[in-house]
């Protein structure tokens, strides 16, 4: 199931267990790409408590350890390990929010080509949607 693009998204993520960042996002067209902005926050735990407060639910917890690199001066390259579902490739691209994402998805399925990774192989859903369908499999 795609996420509904009028839903904004909170998240809270630490990084290397020293900075913690709030970011909105909301889906554009799909599950994999989204209208981004984050903020650096002193403590992730009190607001954790804020936004529980205000009725936000958790919706994935999820541990990902990502190494990155590039492959153009536009793509990101990044190799995902996610327990307990497994370790991923994923290309990123940064755009302004008015870009045309299927222009942005063209380019991105293009350098997966190049990359060789096979259609087939390639998932259209992100880390969280895919934890949440493993979690409800009970294979957690």
């Amino acid at each position: 199931k795609e996420k509904d693009p009028s839903v904004n998204w909170l998240r809270i993520r630490t990084q290397d267990n020293e900075t913690t960042y709030l970011t909105l996002k909301r889906s554009v067209q799909g599950d994999l790409d989204s209208i981004e902005h984050e903020t650096i926050v002193s403590d992730g735990n009190e607001l954790d408590v804020m936004l529980r407060y205000m009725g936000y639910e958790v919706y994935s917890d999820i541990i990902k350890v990502r190494r990155t690199g590039r492959v153009s001066e536009t793509i990101e390259v990044c190799l995902d390990e996610v327990p307990p579902l497994g370790v991923f490739i994923e290309l990123e691209m940064l755009c302004n929010d008015d870009v045309d994402g299927r222009s942005v998805e063209a380019e991105l399925y293009q350098a997966l080509d190049t990359l060789g990774i096979a259609y087939a192989e390639r998932i259209s859903h992100g880390y969280d949607v895919l934890m949440n369908a493993h979690i409800a499999a009970g294979k957690v």
